[in-house]
């Protein structure tokens, strides 16, 4: 599937990102991160959520799927910097969590953070 958050979209299948005209390509582990992340916008997901909804070996082995977690949100973090000054999209919230957030920048010029594909 697809998923478009502000002027974010994601093609899960393909694994690219298209963010404000830049196309970006994931790794899959990545790709899946980026989706359940952009499908929950404005909530805090802790690694383990993640590691769980993306890996089906957490019940296995849950100490080395959160370390590839962790090393994977470094990694999408970093790609999805488009410019220095764009604001991250994922944010770290506190030492365990992490929120996808999109900004708009409104016509003031001032940023408004959280999901512009809210209902009123």
């Amino acid at each position: 599937g697809s998923i478009s958050v502000g002027t974010v979209s994601l093609d899960l299948p393909g694994r690219r990102v298209l963010i404000d005209g830049w196309v970006l390509h994931l790794p899959a582990w990545e790709a899946a991160l980026l989706m359940l992340l952009m499908s929950n916008t404005g909530r805090v997901l802790t690694t383990a959520e993640l590691a769980q909804q993306v890996d089906g070996s957490y019940r296995t082995n849950p100490r080395r799927t959160v370390r590839r977690t962790q090393r994977s949100m470094r990694r999408l973090r970093c790609r999805l910097l488009v410019s220095p000054v764009t604001p991250t999209l994922i944010e770290r919230v506190g030492s365990e969590g992490f929120r996808f957030s999109v900004v708009d920048i409104c016509d003031q010029g001032h940023a408004v953070y959280g999901n512009t594909n809210a209902e009123p």
